[in-house]
């Protein structure tokens, strides 16, 4: 959506009444805050005519004949009459307060007290629902664009197309960079299809976002990926797991690298545990499994500090024991800490009397894989 129109869509949603449904914390409590609670809030030494308009409790009590809100009735609530009476005398907020309420705000007031002027606790102690989509579209591709197509119906607009390739990218460039993207840039882009990128909550959008917070200093950022436990079934989905991931990984340590970030960015890849090379269940050609393998699995790790291009390690031809250069947890855990400026072994924390290391009294330097 073009920048213009985002902002005309801001302008619309606030100077707009709303039509439907009126939450008191959403729509009724910031207007109150403003004008009301001043002089009919918790504050006792700044109350007038001891009338609160806060809570419930307050805006409902019977004064003398009067309430302040009469839930369902314009005509007996006595904040209606006053917020569009025309005597000075009368009118409230007086003319003489910083804060006016204008016509729309008025009208909403009104629409609330019709509605039944339901009064709401505090955001934090309200369970969550989920909200219903409020319109389809072929525009769009999520829920959320549902909610915005329906505003721009409202007001008689027509969303625009979606913007080129070219224009999204120099948009990022500009906002992350203020400079126009690079000609190398701008090609790997194009030539970039993969339609995971644009699927919210996707490992390759995740891959972008992670590039995004390092672009911004975000000091650790760590990507999920679920689903790898292929007790059966495995020739499908580990295809299909390996297409999710081995995409966008390259890519995000390309533009990493392109970037000169990859010197002082430790990228770590690993999951809970390997997996045997042998099957599990019954073999056949289209089908077979494999399980837990906790002895011996691979991981890699690149960027700061990291050798380039080397393996350690060696296990049987069954890949089960380990017989060359084995690495405990430990070991990789003492190396990673190396790796972002900690001693594994002053670092420590106090326990039940004395002093823990992160990696107990275990752990030693890799450093084969130091550069």
């Amino acid at each position: 959506m073009p920048r213009s129109a985002k902002s005309l869509l801001a302008l619309l949603v606030i100077s707009c009444p709303a039509n439907g449904e009126l939450h008191f914390n959403r729509d009724i409590r910031p207007i109150l805050a403003d004008t009301c609670f001043n002089c009919h809030g918790v504050d006792e030494g700044s109350r007038k005519a001891g009338l609160r308009l806060d809570t419930a409790e307050g805006a409902y009590e019977n004064h003398d004949g009067f309430r302040a809100i009469v839930p369902g009735d314009l005509k007996e609530s006595e904040l209606i009459y006053r917020i569009f009476n025309e005597d000075e005398d009368e009118v409230m907020p007086p003319p003489d307060h910083p804060h006016q309420l204008s016509k729309t705000q008025k009208n909403t007031l009104k629409q609330w007290v019709l509605q039944g002027g339901k009064y709401e606790g505090h955001w934090a102690f309200i369970p969550p629902e989920k909200a219903r989509i409020v319109g389809s579209s072929k525009w769009g591709e999520n829920a959320i664009d549902s909610f915005i197509f329906k505003k721009l119906t409202e007001a008689g607009l027509t969303p625009q197309p979606e913007a080129s390739r070219e224009t999204l990218l120099r948009r990022l460039s500009l906002d992350l960079t203020g400079l126009p993207p690079i000609l190398d840039e701008q090609k790997i882009f194009l030539n970039d299809k993969s339609p995971e990128v644009k699927k919210p909550g996707s490992y390759a959008a995740n891959c972008l976002l992670a590039r995004r917070l390092a672009e911004r200093d975000v000091r650790f950022i760590q990507l999920f990926h679920q689903g790898w436990d292929h007790h059966g079934g495995l020739p499908k989905a580990l295809k299909g797991q390996c297409s999710d991931t081995d995409h966008p990984t390259a890519g995000l340590l390309t533009d990493l690298k392109q970037r000169g970030m990859l010197e002082d960015t430790l990228l770590v890849w690993g999951g809970e545990f390997g997996r045997t090379t042998y099957c599990q269940g019954k073999l056949t050609r289209e089908n077979y499994g494999r399980d837990h393998h906790p002895k011996c699995f691979s991981m890699w790790m690149a960027g700061a500090g990291i050798k380039k291009g080397i393996t350690i390690g060696k296990t049987d031809d069954y890949c089960y024991n380990i017989l060359e250069d084995p690495i405990h947890v430990h070991d990789l855990n003492a190396t990673i800490l190396h790796l972002l400026g900690v001693d594994h072994e002053r670092l420590t924390y106090r326990f039940q009397g004395r002093q823990f290391r992160l990696t107990d009294v275990h752990g030693k330097l890799i450093k084969k894989a130091l550069s």
